[in-house]
């Protein structure tokens, strides 16, 4: 026959745990590390492509979809999606 074992937790003997090791000064400096990298590496190209874009205006931003070149990428795009997606999706669930 199993028999069961219970625990007895004593919270006067239970310590506080620390849930971070790093004084506050190396964490601040982490995060200025990070906030630097996503600036360099995210922040500045994303705005310098869309400086590029709009340099002209809007309008000729907006005709620039509708040159044969551009369909024919964005179309090329959405075939080669529609194929992706479905193929990932069966073999993450099937490796699942």
């Amino acid at each position: 026959m199993a028999r069961s074992i219970a625990l007895r937790l004593d919270s006067s003997k239970a310590r506080p745990v620390r849930s971070n090791t790093e004084s506050a000064l190396t964490r601040r400096l982490l995060i200025a590390l990070a906030l630097v990298f996503l600036g360099l590496f995210l922040f500045l190209p994303l705005m310098l492509v869309f400086t590029y874009a709009f340099r002209e205006g809007f309008g000729i931003y907006l005709s620039s979809f509708i040159t044969p070149d551009a369909l024919s990428a964005i179309r090329l795009s959405l075939i080669t999606a529609a194929i992706a997606v479905p193929l990932n999706t069966l073999f993450g669930v099937a490796a699942a």
